[in-house]
């Protein structure tokens, strides 16, 4: 089902066009500069500075670059207005497109322009300055605007190839009085930071008006939304209820009165009624604040933090494989008159299409450009979400086996002259095991040094044109880099390998939230195969843009180049959308030598952890330890399906919010009575 069938309550505010007349040339350049000079220059820029980096274009590459710098255009002069999007693939110009017509309206003397660029990462964002100011535009008419601390000494030896990253500082400092400055380049959180209540006017007006243009890099969303699984609270309430002295805490009584509504609320769905929105009891400022000092540092603290932060809004119980509550606030403006996303994502992400305001441009002729005939995805059918990698990590760390060791493996079959990236999830607390750290500890035992530098000047021939890899430039071999660092990020185009230790799955109540903060309608129905689709889509975004990190984002004569993919991913409906990005891909079996490949055992197991989860909700609510063979004794499992239940029981385990003690499960509330109360509290 295509998420645009999707039926909102009411209906959407779409941008609203110019209502003045179309802008005339000379209004924006002395001499009357036309359209078609100012695309034609930027064309040409763009196309310079693509093969100077050893690209080398098809002329359909080139039409479709074309499309890009026409559509920055037809926004500043008038010809078109509204929100566009262009689907151009990774690596194939998107961020040079925006150095190439920025320069080309500097040269050709546009002084009458003015836009705003966001895009997800601060060094992106440096890069990009870096690249005007290089190409002669003036650094004073560059706004750059971030958070992070500047450091002269780090940011030389981030330049100098000296360290592989910033560790939080930022490559060239923040600028001051953004509205002066004609071109500003804002992050995408800066974007979004201060809601729709501030409206546009800190990161997208100039001189007390809006910018002619906003370029925004990579998958645009109006909304940020949130989804709290309403057990996690019921969690939280009851184990804070078990630290002494707690009874009167104001924390604790509205966290009880929150679940009373909401149980309620969801009787009512249970009876047959249709969901409605809760609106909780009303907190001042003040009173926020004291609650949020009352928050306990363990399970489901941050749940609660969350919960507090959204409180004020209106809410909706939504009846997913558990029921959560959800809510959106809307951060992006929708005044803004001329937006441009360029999304490699954006054909496949389903995600995108909920916004209807968002219009795809010239989609077909983005469609098999690039043959990605030299790339192979080596596929391992294993489940890769974080649950189970967090389980790998522990086999990995206490017997030097399992999932993760298979990671280890190819790396220790790659020749010393390939470099290679590692995606895995970054670690959420100290409680849990580091997956990088743990990965790196095994390849020191296997006898590969994780942190060895290579001369990019000697590596194969396959990137020998990577930027930064010139003879005598120091590389780092192997690197590891987390989820959320999959997009934007071009220093590592240099390796041939890219092996993905996990993909990230998001939640589905989550995903139900996003949906209705894009579409303006909070009880939106989302029918179950929809969800799925667009569940899919998410893992197929990341994964495309995680491999787009490596050397396959290099074109030349319409074709990536070569790389070797190594993907732990239990299904393989991935595949068709896969192949729809990257055309012409191979698929190979990741043949496992540590554990066996069980694609097509998950069904199995997915019947058996529904069952252990309805087990455990049917226990009584003063039992909170129950041995796991208790469990498989009134399960009646097999003998044979034992490693099954275990599986199983693991899944369960974390999504019924349980801790393993021995051979027993705890319900995760009573961990609260072994956690010492703040200072507030006391």
């Amino acid at each position: 089902m295509n998420i645009a069938t999707l039926q909102p309550g009411g209906p959407q505010t779409a941008p609203q066009p110019f209502t003045t007349t179309e802008k005339q040339a000379s209004e924006i350049a002395p001499g009357r500069c036309p359209s078609s000079a100012l695309i034609d220059h930027a064309h040409r820029l763009l196309i310079e500075g693509l093969e100077r980096y050893g690209n080398r274009l098809t002329d359909a590459h080139k039409d479709a670059l074309r499309i890009i710098v026409s559509t920055f255009t037809d926004k500043v002069y008038g010809h078109s207005t509204g929100w566009s999007a262009i689907p151009l693939g990774t690596g194939m110009g998107k961020t040079q497109s925006i150095i190439a017509w920025i320069t080309a309206l500097h040269r050709l003397g546009i002084d009458g322009v003015s836009v705003v660029v966001c895009a997800s990462q601060v060094e992106a964002l440096c890069d990009i300055k870096r690249a005007l100011m290089d190409r002669g535009v003036p650094e004073e008419i560059i706004g750059l605007w971030h958070s992070y601390p500047y450091d002269p000494e780090k940011a030389r030896e981030y330049m100098a190839k000296e360290r592989q990253d910033l560790k939080g500082h930022a490559s060239l400092p923040s600028t001051t009085d953004h509205q002066s400055k004609r071109i500003l380049l804002v992050t995408h959180n800066r974007a979004r930071g201060g809601g729709i209540n501030l409206g546009s006017a800190t990161w997208n007006m100039y001189q007390g008006g809006p910018r002619d243009l906003v370029i925004w890099d990579e998958s645009f969303f109006i909304s940020d939304s949130w989804a709290i699984e309403k057990w996690k609270l019921k969690s939280a309430a009851l184990g804070l209820s078990e630290v002494p002295g707690q009874k009167k805490n104001p924390l604790l009584t509205y966290l009880n009165s929150a679940l009373d509504l909401l149980c309620a609320e969801e009787a009512a769905q249970e009876s047959g009624r249709a969901p409605q929105l809760v609106q909780l009891p009303s907190l001042t400022v003040e009173d926020l604040d004291v609650l949020r000092g009352l928050v306990q540092n363990g399970l489901w603290g941050d749940e609660v933090k969350t919960f507090l932060d959204i409180c004020h809004n209106p809410l909706r119980l939504y009846k997913g494989q558990q029921s959560s509550m959800i809510s959106y606030e809307v951060m992006i403006p929708q005044d803004i008159q001329n937006l441009v996303v360029l999304d490699a994502s954006h054909s496949v992400r389903k995600l995108c299409h909920a916004n209807r305001a968002l219009k795809s441009t010239g989609g077909h002729l983005y469609k098999h450009l690039v043959s990605y005939e030299n790339v192979t995805i080596h596929q391992l059918t294993k489940p890769s979400g974080r649950t189970s990698v967090k389980e790998y990590t522990k086999e990995l760390a206490t017997a030097d086996t399992g999932v993760l060791k298979e990671a280890v493996e190819v790396i220790m079959n790659i020749p010393d002259d390939e470099a290679i990236i590692v995606f895995t999830f970054k670690q959420r607390s100290s409680r849990e095991r580091d997956s990088v750290k743990t990965l790196k500890r095994s390849l020191q035992k296997n006898g590969i040094d994780p942190d060895q530098m290579i001369d990019a000047g000697n590596l194969t021939q396959t990137v020998k044109h990577s930027p930064g890899c010139s003879q005598g430039t120091k590389r780092r071999r192997i690197n590891f880099l987390t989820w959320g660092n999959e997009c934007s990020l071009n220093h590592y185009s240099y390796c041939s390998h890219v092996i993905l230790a996990g993909v990230l799955h998001r939640n589905p109540c989550e995903l139900v939230s996003k949906i209705a903060g894009e579409t303006g309608d909070l009880m939106i129905d989302v029918p179950g195969d929809t969800l799925r689709e667009i569940q899919t889509s998410e893992v197929v975004h990341c994964i495309y843009q995680a491999l787009s990190r490596g050397s396959s984002r290099i074109i030349e004569n319409g074709k990536a180049k070569t790389m070797n993919a190594w993907v732990i991913h239990s299904s393989h409906d991935i595949q068709p959308l896969i192949d729809k990005v990257m055309p012409k891909v191979k698929w190979q079996e990741w043949r496992p030598k540590q554990v066996l490949s069980t694609g097509r055992k998950k069904p199995k197991q997915s019947a058996m952890t529904t069952k252990i989860l309805r087990y455990l909700d049917q226990l009584p609510p003063d039992i909170n330890t129950v041995s796991s063979t208790a469990v498989k004794k009134a399960m009646k499992i097999p003998t044979d399906q034992s490693r099954t239940f275990k599986r199983a029981l693991g899944i369960a385990r974390d999504r019924a919010g349980c801790i393993l003690s021995g051979r027993s499960l705890v319900r995760g509330s009573s961990l609260f009575s072994a956690i010492e109360p703040s200072p507030v509290t006391r």
